[in-house]
């Protein structure tokens, strides 16, 4: 995708590929599947951010564990979202 992409992003004034990734990709999750898929996606973008570079800028978000009712209330819950906010560069989360 992004090969067919280069030549119409090279006609922009700043062209860039964000990819949205996850903190899960460290493994923290519970889904070793989207673990590794997360995983998978940050290797993509570091490997496209060097061979684009410096004409294109390629980055990943990696946003980290919002609550919701997916994860469920246990005890194991909470104490895996402590563990994440040691990740998180703002510690606002």
């Amino acid at each position: 995708m992004v090969r067919a992409c280069e030549k119409s992003l090279l006609k922009t004034k700043e062209p860039k590929i964000i990819n949205v990734s996850s903190i899960a990709a460290l493994g923290i999750g519970s889904s070793i599947a989207y673990a590794c898929s997360k995983g998978a996606l940050n290797s993509l973008s570091l490997s496209l951010a060097r061979t684009l570079a410096p004409k294109i800028t390629v980055n990943s978000i990696c946003p980290g564990y919002v609550e919701t009712g997916w994860h469920g209330s246990s005890k194991k819950v909470y104490k895996k979202l402590k563990l994440m906010k040691n990740l998180y560069h703002l510690k606002i989360c």
